[in-house]
């Protein structure tokens, strides 16, 4: 699991070094509804900043982890999730991220991240909504297939399981309800079908789809 949100993390360019301090957290625009920083997390800021630049790295995350559960503040989220997995400290990961994700709930790749962070370590039901999140985005393919692919036995059967929680709560979009049916064919085939029989009510015409369709009725 490791691998996979790491992947995720590092779709973002990594610029720790180069960042121009708390300003570029505490600057936003005049509609944002996102906290203001108080003059404690500020300080604890600039202490994670100063730590980073010397290269004191666990001092900087333990700072930067600290002023993100404080502050609740999106930005400082997504930059405490990056800085820790690109560390590998998935544990000191998992907060941002939840903050992060429940903050942006169009963009997949906290709600991977989360759901991923979940699943490793067992949270199968706490990962529902956040996978649920993924299978109705329109971006999500890459993030889903990265969810699924390398998933252990134990996980596989875990996320079919969630998949078919998901599918009797709301519609997956097409693309990755293709990729769902395709994982949860094995162990699912009749949900398998039925979700394969909604993509094709939407996409009638879709090759990958027909073909799957073809190779499941074949064998």
């Amino acid at each position: 699991m490791l691998k996979r949100y790491a992947l995720i993390s590092l779709t973002t360019t990594l610029c720790y070094a180069c960042s121009t301090g708390a300003e570029q957290y505490t600057a936003q625009p005049s509609s944002s509804v996102q906290p203001n920083f108080a003059t404690e997390d500020l300080h604890e800021l600039l202490i994670a900043e100063v730590a980073y630049q010397r290269g004191h790295y666990d001092l900087a995350l333990r700072h930067y982890h600290n002023t993100t559960l404080s502050s609740r503040n999106k930005k400082l989220a997504a930059h405490t999730t990056r800085l820790a997995l690109e560390m590998n400290q998935p544990n000191m990961a998992l907060e941002p991220a939840i903050l992060w994700a429940n903050q942006a709930l169009s963009n997949p790749k906290p709600q991977a991240l989360v759901a991923l962070m979940l699943i490793s370590s067992k949270n199968y039901i706490k990962a529902l909504p956040y996978l649920g999140r993924i299978t109705i985005n329109q971006k999500a393919k890459p993030y889903l297939k990265l969810v699924t692919e390398e998933s252990t036995p134990v996980e596989r059967a875990h996320l079919s399981a969630l998949f078919s929680t998901l599918h009797q709560q709301q519609t997956f979009h097409p693309e990755a309800a293709l990729i769902i049916a395709k994982f949860i064919h094995t162990e699912r085939p009749q949900l398998a079908r039925a979700i394969l029989t909604d993509i094709l009510i939407k996409r009638p015409n879709w090759t990958e789809a027909i073909s799957f369709k073809n190779q499941i009725h074949a064998n």
